[in-house]
């Protein structure tokens, strides 16, 4: 809702040509009505302004007036930029590029001052010019924020802001993710191209803290063999904050060898959040040491949702004698250490440490192990198997879960399940989610929602073999 408003009806034809009618609307919200417009072709322009009588955005319609009629008029900033949209209905501007401006009639005299603002607050100004320029080139060198607007200032000091578009700067190989390291807070990169093959020999790393990486459906693929010990991932960590979606991982992550491993598809450690992810990578860690495998992330300590696990196999198994080492694995996380993970699903075979093994460790079908306030809801275990001396169908813990369930065949040390049965265990409750009604019951089921138009806020869509996410 404007505080103010200002109309100007001009009505051609039977009112008579040109002819401007001091005609008051009545306003309900954001809605104008004009009683009394003569029949004809008629053209409604509306200005709105704030408190302070500054100009905030106009509108335009022309219509055939024949009784009572229903006009919707869109309205835009006085210097409003065009929106370009991509393939998914984002508005993208790239990190050079042009901004398509439109100029309200009703904008005073020049010469005009033309400032370019970013959610960084960073500007770039322009010098003062007689006209305002019907495009705007993004200057190239400059890191943008998530969005970018225009301010121009007129000859009387009068200042007219632009809506704001977001800003996204592309990703087009391995080079392009491995400089995400050093990526600004509050910026956006965008994976324009797939799949990218990652070497054996990659080196993780690390997404910075309000940065967010939007894989746009595409695929990378990961081979990782490492040399050292470490960790392992598309990312070494996911900090604060930072924001994974849209992605597609497959490949492999492997490593044996002496000391600390802890290996995850999309990252070795999540702080941040991760969503819309499927990722059919085999881990396999095998070390003297701590060693965590996890179908997702190794230890998460964020958030993660609407994630799907389809590797063949997820292992984390190690030779230690030191009780207190850390030894897990699981479909989602290897640990879930004080993080959410909701509204997933995992078909990978699980193998944690042996029965027999000195320390036993932990696996599970959505998390091994979990510590803190670790909370694991609405998931799907639906594993071939899940073995190791501490193995469970979700994971070791009851405290923290709610509603989540396996689906019938999902086996415990190559045995089925038939005790600690319940939607809040550690084993889930027993249901057979072979039809999207059963995923969609909330009552005996965990209560998933499958758009029939999907997108990333409702990433869900059924299909044949079962839930897909909305870019697959």
């Amino acid at each position: 809702m404007y505080d103010s408003w200002e109309h100007e009806i001009t009505v051609h034809g039977s009112g008579g040509y040109g002819l401007e009618l001091n005609i008051t609307p009545v306003i309900d919200g954001n809605t104008a009505t004009f009683p009394d417009v003569p029949a004809g072709p008629c053209t409604i322009e509306i200005k709105a302004r704030d408190l302070s009588m500054n100009l905030q955005a106009v509108g335009k319609a022309t219509i055939n007036v024949s009784g009572n009629a229903i006009v919707p008029i869109t309205m835009h900033p006085p210097v409003y930029i065009k929106p370009n949209s991509d393939a998914l209905g984002r508005f993208i501007y790239w990190e050079t590029g042009t901004l398509t401006i439109e100029v309200s009639d009703y904008i005073d005299s020049g010469p005009y001052t033309i400032q370019l603002w970013d959610g960084l607050t960073q500007s770039s100004t322009s010098l003062p010019q007689a006209s305002i320029p019907t495009s705007f080139f993004l200057p190239a060198g400059v890191s943008y924020g998530s969005d970018v607007y225009l301010k121009v200032t007129d000859f009387y000091g009068d200042v007219y802001e632009s809506n704001s578009v977001e800003v996204w700067h592309p990703v087009n190989n391995d080079t392009d993710i491995l400089n995400l390291n050093s990526a600004i807070p509050g910026e956006n990169y965008i994976l324009t191209t797939g799949p990218i093959s990652l070497p054996g020999t990659w080196a993780p790393p690390a997404l910075p803290s309000l940065v967010t990486f939007d894989g746009n459906g595409k695929t990378i693929d990961l081979n990782i063999i490492p040399a050292f010990n470490g960790n392992f991932g598309l990312f070494t960590q996911v900090n604060v904050w930072a924001e994974v979606k849209n992605l597609v991982l497959t490949g492999s992550i492997f490593f044996s060898g002496s000391g600390s491993a802890t290996a995850g598809a999309l990252a070795a450690i999540n702080d941040g959040i991760i969503h819309n992810v499927t990722a059919k990578v085999d881990i396999s860690v095998n070390t003297d040491s701590d060693a965590e495998s996890g179908g997702i992330a190794g230890i998460n300590n964020g958030t993660i949702t609407n994630c799907y696990s389809g590797a063949n196999n997820i292992t984390a198994t190690s030779s230690t004698t030191t009780a207190t080492d850390s030894i897990g694995s699981g479909g989602i996380a290897a640990i879930n250490q004080g993080g959410n993970i909701s509204y997933c699903w995992s078909e990978a075979t699980i193998q944690g440490n042996p029965i027999f093994a000195t320390v036993g460790g932990t696996a599970g079908g959505i998390s091994g192990g979990a510590s803190g306030s670790s909370s694991i809801s609405s998931c799907v275990a639906a594993n071939p198997d899940i073995l190791g001396a501490n193995a469970f169908r979700i994971n070791n813990v009851s405290s923290g879960l709610t509603n989540n369930y396996a689906v019938p065949g999902v086996l415990v040390n190559s045995a089925v399940v038939t005790t600690n049965i319940g939607p809040n265990t550690e084993e889930g409750e027993d249901s057979t989610l072979n039809t999207k009604a059963n995923w969609e019951d909330s009552t005996n089921g965990p209560g998933w929602f499958f758009a029939s138009s999907a997108d990333e806020t409702m990433p869900w869509v059924w299909s044949a073999s079962g839930p897909k996410l909305w870019f697959e």
